[in-house]
């Protein structure tokens, strides 16, 4: 086998490795990402149940000035009452009073459905905050197994990322121009064994010749088809029955 095909085989797998690599690493602030918008979606729910129980709390306020207003009015007008020279001003002084009076009736029945409201709205609120608190717990455990795991695979990556440029650097010239050229293509096979008589990268069949001088000798070559380096797995081990006819 070729020192260069040698070379190639683990540059190879450490190029495969390290797209793995990258590709963990890209997806991991995409699921930090979805995590959050969990966390947002919490808060966003917990904002919308406060402002719901401010609603209802400032109703419940200005009911009560609509109340006291009422009330006021009752006062001056029963002080009026007293001052009605006819029955008809006492009548309509009567009228204002009842119209007064209805308008708090009114006023205290809506305080009371407020005050049903309230209490949904109390328990939405806590079991929002509850929720919240927990998700936001979960996502900086989350985050920071997230951010332990891509420390780790950073770490693996600049290893594989050494070794390669150490294997690189001592492939010949030749082989090194034509490998970088593939792979900027966006070719994932370079080399390439050969199984059953075809090409490991394009699965078309290889000449016999070609086999035949890759079992025998150390002489580069590539597959007619795609270009990619071919290499055969000598074989180390006989049968002890020895080789089949």
């Amino acid at each position: 086998m070729s020192p260069d095909i040698r070379l190639l085989i683990p540059i190879q797998a450490l190029d495969d490795a390290i797209a793995e690599l990258n590709s963990e690493i890209d997806s991991l602030p995409k699921h930090i990402a979805e995590i959050e918008k969990k966390l947002h979606a919490r808060e966003s729910k917990l904002k919308t149940d406060k402002e719901a129980l401010a609603s209802n709390q400032k109703t419940n306020r200005d009911l009560d000035g609509e109340i006291a207003d009422h009330n006021s009015k009752i006062s001056k007008l029963k002080g009026q009452m007293l001052q009605a020279k006819t029955n008809e001003q006492y009548k309509a002084f009567q009228h204002e009073i009842d119209f007064n009076e209805a308008a708090i009736r009114t006023a205290e029945d809506r305080q009371l459905s407020l005050m049903e409201q309230a209490e949904s709205l109390s328990a939405n609120v806590a079991s929002a905050e509850a929720a919240l608190k927990g998700e936001k717990a979960s996502v900086a455990a989350e985050r920071a197994e997230v951010e332990k795991r891509m420390a780790e695979l950073r770490r693996s990556r600049e290893k594989d990322l050494a070794e390669h440029e150490t294997l690189v650097a001592q492939l010949s010239k030749d082989v090194r121009r034509h490998y970088e050229s593939m792979k900027n293509k966006g070719r994932r096979k370079v080399v390439a064994e050969i199984s059953a008589g075809t090409c490991g990268a394009c699965h078309l069949t290889v000449r016999l010749q070609v086999v035949q001088e890759l079992a025998l000798t150390d002489e580069l070559h590539r597959c007619d088809t795609c270009g990619a380096y071919l290499y055969v797995v000598p074989v180390t081990e006989v049968d002890e029955h020895g080789p089949s006819s």
